[in-house]
């Protein structure tokens, strides 16, 4: 059954493109779509845009509403749906149209006003209540999103419009601010910074110990894969070859759904991928399959996410054998005490699957671990298997993390724990002191000593969602205490250096009893 929540946040979003469209005839549609919660718009402008265009466009909207104009819908031939769009000057719709592999698209017109929409919307443009809320810059030049909110109810639309920002929980503005990473000259292509390998590289170490732990074989190529299952051939070989039922691999793959760079590292043009494989009986499939299902909602629940479990139903294989696979997944999702939506949903050389999705701060959906079961037909296996990711894209998982929590990552995560800020132009003995005694522990600790003002760099370090923050002068240095700002707090509080240290372990014994907590029976869930 249709959402008809999302039905309605996908008319405003056509609705705002053709409003758009008509106030500003050159300007480029790049994107756009509505979500549970939201509707929005990628446009490029051929000039400064301008915010107090907002009400203009607003305005126009429900022009366009109270004109009651007709609504057509309709289906095209995807060469000839990319050939209209280049010849109304609309480039960017026309290359995203060249790069899909659907043979047709739904096309939604008024007027003269037609573009592919992939959502289904009202048959007429009625929504009673709308609201544009703010617009953001994105990575592209001139590139502007234009966010806004739909709803039936006026209150629910005043309550909407209350909330934080969608645009300063975006993982590009945040992962900016926190110096993580920044966009390569190559569209699509992300460049990351020292702090944020240092992320990636921590992500990489959980995968390792959770695969360890469950006694993967951990291998490594050079060879980058694409995103469409080839890379099980390289696993397939080294388990036939040594003998070992349980495979994984972390490494790049190109990204052959890419198609907007304004989804940032939600969807880049390549990315870190993990797969793994295993191997058993066909008596203990059932037995894995739920196993392997509490195995992938790990590192979900480590992290603190909300998540949708959603069972997909592949159209490839024999109908007996596709619905054989399906029912063994949904057999291991109930006995899992889950609950679930299901799909259909074709994905090369796989029977059926689970995927496990999360939001972001538009309410997009996308897909993080994920299990499936293979069709066996076009590999060499010998017994039934199970392909396991229990991150999915790194560079997603990353982009959701900082989504989710505007950048405040947990303290094990946060690729900076400590910085020592010092009033004075050189460490003195006592600042050294300091940062060896939490080098020495293990605390990820970086020292700034008199550059600029000491407000500005306490500025920096609140920009840049440093946990910990110690001030040092002369009378820490008397004292031998550390002054000290934690996760954003304007209080400032001050410890002995022991105190201080032992503060930081009680944290992270803190996280690692929540963690041990999130994982203790299987109903408790959140999804």
């Amino acid at each position: 059954m249709e959402n008809p929540n999302l039905i309605l946040q996908s008319t405003a979003s056509f609705l705002l493109a053709a409003a758009v469209v008509e106030l500003f005839p050159d300007v480029q549609i790049s994107g756009g779509q509505g979500t549970e919660k939201y509707f929005y718009r990628d446009f490029v402008f051929p000039f400064e845009f301008n915010p107090e265009f907002l009400p203009l466009i607003e305005e126009r909207m429900r022009l366009i509403v109270r004109e009651k104009r007709a609504v057509r819908l309709t289906e095209m031939m995807t060469g000839n749906a990319a050939s209209l769009m280049q010849h109304r000057q609309q480039s960017l719709l026309a290359q995203q149209l060249l790069n899909t592999r659907q043979a047709t698209l739904p096309m939604v017109q008024i007027g003269d006003f037609i573009i592919p929409h992939a959502q289904p919307i009202l048959d007429e443009l009625a929504i009673p209540h709308l609201k544009i809320l703010e617009c953001y810059p994105l990575n592209q030049k001139r590139s502007v999103r234009i966010v806004g909110a739909a709803a039936l109810d006026k209150d629910k639309l005043k309550q909407i419009a209350k909330e934080p920002s969608v645009g300063s929980r975006s993982h590009q503005k945040v992962a900016s601010e926190m110096a993580l990473f920044c966009a390569a000259e190559e569209e699509g292509q992300w460049v990351w910074r020292p702090k944020g390998e240092r992320l990636r590289h921590l992500l990489l170490e959980l995968w390792r110990n959770e695969m360890s732990g469950q006694n993967f074989n951990l291998i490594c190529s050079s060879m980058p894969h694409n995103g469409n299952g080839n890379g099980d051939e390289l696993l397939l070989a080294y388990a036939k070859r040594f003998q070992a039922s349980k495979v994984a691999e972390s490494s790049w793959f190109s990204n052959d759904e890419y198609a907007d760079s304004n989804d940032g590292l939600l969807s880049p043009k390549s990315y870190f991928d993990d797969r793994a494989l295993l191997f058993c009986t066909e008596e203990k499939l059932l037995e894995e399959c739920i196993s392997s299902l509490r195995f992938i909602l790990k590192i979900p629940k480590i992290l603190g996410f909300e998540f949708e479990i959603v069972l997909l139903v592949s159209s490839e294989g024999a109908h007996k054998t596709k619905a054989k696979k399906a029912a063994i997944l949904r057999q291991a999702l109930e006995e899992a005490g889950l609950n679930y939506s299901v799909e259909k949903q074709t994905r090369p050389g796989k029977y059926a699957g689970i995927d496990v999705r999360f939001a972001d701060s538009l309410g997009r959906k996308w897909t993080g671990p994920a299990l499936s079961l293979p069709d066996t037909r076009k590999l060499t296996a010998e017994c039934p298997l199970l392909a396991i990711s229990l991150l999915g894209p790194l560079e997603r998982m990353c982009a959701l993390l900082l989504e989710k929590d505007e950048g405040w990552l947990p303290f094990w995560l946060a690729p900076e724990q400590v910085r020592i800020l010092v009033a004075s132009h050189q460490k003195g003995v006592f600042a050294n002191e300091v940062e060896e005694t939490l080098k020495s522990r293990g605390i990820r600790t970086t020292t700034v000593a008199g550059e600029g003002k000491l407000k500005a760099c306490l500025f920096q370090a609140f920009l840049e969602k440093v946990p910990f923050i110690l001030l040092l002068g002369d009378k820490e240095e008397r004292t031998k205490t550390v002054a000290f700002r934690a996760y954003g707090e304007r209080e400032e509080r001050r410890l002995s250096l022991e105190d201080f240290c032992a503060k930081l372990r009680a944290v992270n014994t803190k996280l690692e009893a929540d963690n041990i907590g999130m994982m203790s029976g299987n109903s408790e869930f959140k999804n």
